[in-house]
């Protein structure tokens, strides 16, 4: 008895060494993937009033389509809006507004990117 009690245990320790090992340590976490583009996050319907309050505001009329350079943080957040193409400054200032409530997926551990936002917004 006392030998397969032994050959239990040894087995058991070589079960739990190889889930212990298996186990990534404290600080080796998995590295972000920077080189992928950041994900845009659904528009919260405060965010839509805001940018239709903005268009009433301006007088803008539909169709209105424009190109935008945006830089994002590693939070998700735009933190800076530039026009791209030349537009009409109401239009320009609109599109610039409506880039800035744009949300991304937080990319924890990555630089700020910029990438470029092509819009067509229709009535």
């Amino acid at each position: 008895m006392p030998l397969q009690n032994r050959i239990r245990a040894a087995a058991f320790m070589c079960w739990a060494c190889c889930f212990v090992y298996a186990a990534p340590m404290a600080g080796q976490q998995k590295k972000p993937d920077c080189s992928k583009p950041p994900e845009s996050l659904p528009a919260s319907e405060e965010s839509k009033k805001q940018n239709e309050a903005k268009a009433a505001e301006k007088h803008l009329k539909s169709p209105v389509s424009g190109t935008v350079a945006i830089e994002i943080d590693e939070t998700g957040d735009v933190v800076n809006a530039k026009p791209v193409r030349p537009a009409s400054g109401d239009v320009a200032d609109y599109l610039v507004s409506a880039a800035k409530l744009m949300k991304f997926k937080p990319r924890p551990g990555c630089a700020s990117k910029t990438i470029v936002v092509n819009f067509h917004i229709r009535d």
